[in-house]
């Protein structure tokens, strides 16, 4: 692709202009399956640079796509048809504490994303959020502010008193890490008492609400879901009320959620 740049994204081109018959037009060239092209008086006619060819994009997924936070950004790339390739860390085996992997997140954790830059980015809603940014639909993290921040506020809720009761339920009852951490077992069952409590007070939210923020699905939605799954897994059934069952039903059946 060959024109003037008038837009750049990440270190891969946004827009590129372009003449045809004696008209200006811009190409969105990131829009996938078709580039969306608007006249160049849309964007006000702003030109900053010269290209004369796209690049492939870099990004790289550093993933264990079993675990909580492997699968949030998963059915998250599914949800706004991404594909990124990935290389899979074996946790049990403890790659992710190798040098190689400290190198990309000194925590040892995954996910960790590969940007065109070169640079990392770990976390897994900081991952989502990126992806969010440079593929803006379907929206997963709300439009208005009011909309972002009661999205933000939920997925916390999920994550503080759910996720991390669970994981701590988890490694410290089974012991499934005790090669590199101290385990406390009384601990993991303080922890699991309080992911029961938690999932109870979803429950009382979600008798008059669809999903977690009402009416739309959301990021929200999606971990809540990921993090109960798991939780089912290892022993610990958190689905048995009524209002968790039938909004559960609901996000699991969709498409992203498919093995």
């Amino acid at each position: 692709v060959a024109g003037i740049v008038i837009g750049i994204a990440q270190a891969h081109v946004q827009f590129v202009f372009l003449k045809h018959n004696e008209s200006a037009y811009v190409i969105h060239a990131n829009l996938k399956p078709h580039p969306t092209i608007l006249p160049l008086q849309h964007f006000g006619g702003r030109v900053i640079g010269i290209v004369k060819r796209t690049q492939e994009s870099r990004m790289h997924l550093y993933t264990q796509s079993l675990s909580p936070n492997g699968q949030r950004v998963g059915v998250f790339m599914k949800e706004k048809n991404i594909e990124i390739p990935a290389t899979e860390i074996d946790l049990r085996g403890g790659q992710n504490l190798s040098e190689e992997h400290r190198a990309r997140n000194p925590f040892g954790r995954v996910p960790v994303l590969e940007l065109d830059s070169g640079s990392f980015l770990s976390e897994s809603n900081a991952i989502c959020l990126y992806l969010e940014g440079i593929h803006p639909d379907p929206n997963l993290f709300g439009s208005s502010a009011e909309e972002k921040a009661i999205i933000e506020m939920w997925s916390r809720r999920v994550e503080l008193n759910v996720l991390m009761p669970v994981a701590q339920a988890f490694r410290n009852i089974t012991g499934f890490f005790k090669d590199r951490e101290k385990i406390v077992p009384e601990w993991g069952e303080v922890s699991a008492e309080a992911a029961q409590a938690a999932v109870a007070l979803f429950d009382d939210h979600l008798a008059g609400s669809k999903y977690i923020c009402g009416d739309r699905y959301s990021i929200a939605d999606m971990t809540l879901a990921i993090t109960l799954n798991f939780a089912k897994s290892v022993g610990q059934d958190l689905l048995g009320s009524k209002h968790i069952a039938r909004w559960h039903t609901e996000v699991t059946s969709r498409p992203s959620f498919a093995p």
